[in-house]
């Protein structure tokens, strides 16, 4: 193949007195020389590669290897070296591909994408360059994991914290589709939740999530769990679903967790709640009688 500039065809003799001429560095004639030898056309490339003979001599490696031409819009040679070494293992690159045909990524996040289809993380569906610098090292910790990070990847701002939190609750094995999207929780909340996730089992987290809202506080939220895990029904002190919120407050719902732990008759409680004085003194007086029952034993004793 010809290799011609500006309609003169450049040849091992003249090459160089012509770049020379249009003050191209030695650097760059010689990646020129190569591709005159290889039968390799670079013109295309030259003006934009004037003071990155690295790239250009990237892409002319990549044409005599036959990687598709749309690899050559990247603007880094070290990028353009990685994608060719990924398509010598024989790596998929159609999801790099078709990022990089879109145009929309920025350098950190290609040289992401790259690292990442050379690891074979499962990249479908997902749309770097809506991803914040921020969250790629999040991002990464879910992807090495083997998780569908898609959920993650709808805009909104999540912190990498709440990302964080929402995949150990995955590691656990429980579902995270009512805490992302239009259901974004505080923070806290997502970590008392994140906390519990181990313990509950599938049936008390889907009970949990499917009765509550996210804007109960991290207060009620770790109590309500401790009535769950005691089998204790939560439908008592929950307004119905479509409002979700919890009316209890927090002090009542402990004495309720009090009274169960200490062997009291904590429905009493809820029959007289949810008025906080209601339930102390009924509390007190359960205790009381209790104490007073297992005095009377111990004297008859």
């Amino acid at each position: 193949m010809m290799v011609v500039h500006d309609e003169i065809e450049l040849t091992l003799e003249n090459f160089r007195d012509i770049l020379k001429s249009e003050g191209y560095n030695l650097d760059v004639q010689d990646v020129i020389r190569s591709a005159i030898i290889d039968g390799v056309d670079l013109m295309p490339f030259l003006e934009e590669c004037k003071n990155n003979p690295y790239r250009l001599d990237q892409i002319r490696l990549g044409k005599k290897e036959g990687i598709d031409e749309v690899f050559f819009s990247v603007h880094s040679g070290e990028g353009i070296y990685k994608i060719r070494q990924l398509q010598k293992k024989g790596v998929n690159l159609s999801t790099l591909e078709a990022h990089i045909r879109r145009g929309k990524l920025n350098e950190y996040a290609l040289d992401k994408l790259i690292f990442w289809t050379g690891e074979g993380y499962n990249l479908t569906g997902l749309n770097l360059a809506i991803i914040p610098k921020s969250l790629f090292d999040v991002f990464e910790q879910g992807l090495e994991k083997g998780f569908n990070m898609k959920p993650f990847n709808d805009g909104r701002q999540y912190s990498a914290d709440y990302i964080r939190y929402c995949l150990i609750i995955m590691s656990n094995r429980k579902p995270v589709d009512d805490l992302v999207g239009k259901t974004v929780w505080s923070e806290e909340s997502i970590r008392v939740l994140a906390k519990n996730s181990r313990v509950l089992s599938d049936s008390k987290w889907s009970v949990l999530l499917h009765t509550i809202n996210n804007n109960i506080t991290p207060e009620k939220l770790s109590v309500l769990i401790l009535c769950l895990k005691n089998d204790i029904d939560i439908g008592y002190f929950v307004e119905p679903k479509e409002h979700g919120d919890c009316f209890w407050s927090v002090d009542s719902l402990s004495l309720v967790v009090k009274a169960y732990e200490s062997g009291l008759s904590w429905r009493k409680l809820v029959k007289v709640g949810p008025d906080e004085d209601s339930v102390q003194g009924l509390y007190n007086e359960l205790k009381l009688a209790k104490s007073k029952k297992v005095g009377g034993r111990l004297l008859k004793g």
